[in-house]
């Protein structure tokens, strides 16, 4: 239903690397193919797709629009604090397409976003991954 109703209706689809696996149904694996990802992801009808990923073996999102592939690199941070960075990338991206920036600018503003949210991450709350920290940018 998600593929066959919304992907169609959507911009761009963000799914994370473990996603990206999984709706393209090859085994997760952290040296997959991004591009090749993408690309079976463009083909079940999503517009634009952005395999996000700070995790797997390559810190990097890849973005396909349908023309050409755009590799923009994420820096990978030890923190722990990574609760909340997928959802605070794809609003991060609604955001920037909102005010009017292309696809690539927005997808790049989406990936600091979130990066830098990791980066001042509340890890010493709760037990395993704590959140982003999205309020800490606004003093950035």
């Amino acid at each position: 239903m998600l593929v066959e109703r919304l992907f169609p209706l959507a911009t761009v689809v963000t799914p994370n690397l473990n996603e990206a696996c999984a709706l393209a149904g090859v085994p997760y694996d952290d040296g997959v193919d991004r591009a090749a990802l993408a690309e079976a992801i463009h083909a079940l009808g999503a517009p634009a797709v952005v395999v996000t990923g700070g995790h797997g073996a390559e810190a990097v999102d890849w973005l396909f629009d349908g023309r050409r592939h755009v590799a923009i690199p994420v820096p990978r941070y030890p923190e722990v604090a990574t609760h909340g960075s997928g959802c605070t990338h794809s609003a991060a991206l609604a955001a920037s397409l909102a005010r009017g920036s292309g696809l690539e600018e927005a997808v790049r503003t989406a990936a600091d976003v979130a990066s830098r949210a990791v980066l001042h991450g509340l890890s010493e709350i709760g037990s395993g991954n704590g959140p982003v920290d999205v309020f800490g940018l606004a003093a950035l």
